[in-house]
């Protein structure tokens, strides 16, 4: 079973862990209200360590990459990324 980096953390604060595609990952903190809550009153953050992720190398990745996904991609600087969602030709979604 693959963890999150933060896991440790997830686990810390008493998150209930649940499975998704082979991660574990964070499936609630208990409470909903208490929850949700504690987002609107501080901070929240969402871990997605568990999406997939994809390296493109070449002169033309940005502008290969731009005509499949959902976001603009042009002035992503090496290293950076962004969500998008991966698009047919037509422009429908395939997945995100």
């Amino acid at each position: 079973m693959k963890q999150s980096p933060l896991s440790t953390v997830h686990c810390r604060l008493g998150a209930v862990l649940a499975t998704l595609d082979g991660w574990e990952i964070p499936g609630h903190y208990g409470d909903s209200t208490t929850e949700h809550g504690a987002v609107r009153g501080g901070a929240g953050l969402c871990d997605r360590s568990f999406l997939g992720k994809i390296r493109l190398v070449g002169k033309d990745r940005q502008e290969f990459l731009h005509s499949l996904v959902s976001n603009n991609v042009k002035n992503l600087k090496a290293g950076e990324g962004t969500y998008a969602t991966l698009l047919t030709p037509k422009g429908k979604m395939i997945g995100d």
